[in-house]
This record gives structure tokens, C-alpha cells and sequence, in this order.
């Protein structure tokens, strides 16, 4: 499988370096900690390995489940912070005119609400997005 553009470009250097280890296909399902519970010392795969590491970094987005995970240790859950970005999107498909200029795309861009793009779909149909 291929990374998407800009991401994954650095994964074969790291790959490289003697003191990383990949485990590919491999799924975390708890932490691993010291006896005291001070730290974390690895991670335990589905398939019941332990895997131990120096340090252990959870980044897999926000379908993260190291809260469980410390919950499940008895350790407290981090505190959770929203951040509302009032982030969104639309689209229309729009009948293309026969008279229309043969542009493959265009934008515009008005000052309110928010930038638009608009492609040609096919020979009858434009779609315009914002």
C-alpha cells in the first residue's frame, strides 16, 4: 500500500535506523506498565505479544484508546479538550450550460462566506464546492 501524498515520505529512513522497530499489521490493545504503575513499558498486541520499548507513543489519531487503556490500569483519564473548528462542506451538481466556456475547472473566491471551486463533472454537469 502506497502513503498518501505527504504522508509516510520518511518511514523508509526510519526503517533503516538499528534502534526502531516496526511491527507491521500489528494491533496495540493495552499499555504495559512497571510494577508501580509509574510508567509505561511497552504495549501488549492483540495476538499476545508483549512488545517493550524505552518509550511509548500513541499516535493513532483520534481513535485513540489510551484513555481506555489507562482507565483500565486504574490511572486517571486525561482531560479531554474540543476544539470546534466550524469546519464544513458542500456540494451542488449544477446543469452546465451550452454555451459554457471550456474551462475544465474555476474558482471564486468572494470575500463572505468562503472560497468556492467548481469542475466540470461531465459534458452536462458542473459540481461546485465550498
Amino acid at each position: 500500500m502506497q502513503p498518501l501524498p505527504g504522508r509516510g515520505h520518511h518511514l523508509p529512513a526510519l526503517r533503516e535506523l538499528p534502534a526502531i522497530e516496526f511491527v507491521d499489521g500489528a494491533r496495540a490493545e493495552a499499555l504495559v506498565t512497571d510494577d508501580a504503575r509509574s510508567a509505561a513499558r511497552g504495549v501488549r498486541l492483540a495476538d499476545g505479544r508483549v512488545l517493550e520499548a524505552d518509550l511509548v507513543v500513541d499516535a493513532s489519531g483520534r481513535g485513540s484508546k489510551a484513555d481506555e487503556w489507562l482507565h483500565a490500569l486504574g490511572l486517571a483519564r486525561p482531560e479531554v479538550t474540543v476544539v470546534t473548528s466550524f469546519l464544513g462542506y458542500s456540494s451542488r451538481f449544477y446543469r452546465r450550460l451550452a454555451r459554457a466556456p471550456g474551462w475544465t475547472r474555476c474558482w471564486f473566491i468572494p470575500r463572505r462566506p468562503r472560497p468556492t471551486a467548481a469542475a466540470w463533472w461531465s459534458r452536462s454537469r458542473t459540481i461546485a464546492g465550498t
